[in-house]
C-alpha cells in the first residue's frame, strides 16, 4: 500500500499496481455485495490490442505492433465477462482473461491479498478498497 499512497516514478510499476488493484477491486465488490445482492462482479484484461493506446509513443507503437491482436478480439473479452451464462456467483470476483476466459490459477500471493486477514489472508484488498474509498468520499 504504501506505493498506492506515494507512487514510485517507474510508470512500468505504477501499471503493474493498477491493474492488481482492479483485481482487488473485483474480488473485494464480489465478497462484499454478490451474494446478499446477486451482483456479480468481474476483473477484466482485454489482452494487448492495436488501439491508439501508444499514439504518443510512435517508436513504441513500431516496436509493439507485431505483437498486438485486432481490437475487435480484445472487445470479445468485455463481451464475455458481461454476457456469458457461466459467470455465475460461484466464480464471483473472477479475473477473465484474452479472449474470453475465466482465469483458473491466480498467484498465491494475490490469492492471500485477496483473502480478508480475519480468514487466513492479509487483507491486502480491504485495504485497497477502504483508500479508494477514502479517496473518493467527497465525489461521492
Amino acid at each position: 500500500m504504501s506505493e498506492v499512497r506515494a507512487p514510485p516514478r517507474d510508470k512500468a510499476r505504477n501499471y503493474v499496481n493498477s491493474k492488481t488493484g482492479n483485481v482487488f477491486l473485483a474480488s473485494e465488490f464480489a465478497r462484499r455485495t454478490g451474494s446478499s445482492r446477486l451482483i456479480i462482479s468481474v476483473c477484466q484484461n482485454p489482452g494487448a490490442a492495436a488501439t491508439k493506446l501508444f499514439r504518443h509513443t510512435p517508436w513504441l507503437n513500431y516496436v509493439a505492433f507485431p505483437l498486438l491482436h485486432k481490437a475487435s478480439l480484445a472487445a470479445l473479452t468485455a463481451l464475455y465477462a458481461g454476457l456469458p451464462k457461466d459467470i455465475t456467483l460461484d466464480v464471483n470476483g473472477c479475473y477473465v482473461v484474452p479472449w474470453g476466459r475465466i482465469h483458473q490459477n491466480l498467484r498465491a500471493d494475490l490469492v492471500e491479498a485477496m483473502m480478508p486477514a480475519g480468514e487466513g489472508g492479509s487483507g491486502r484488498a480491504t485495504e485497497f478498497w477502504d483508500f479508494c474509498a477514502e479517496m473518493t468520499r467527497d465525489y461521492c
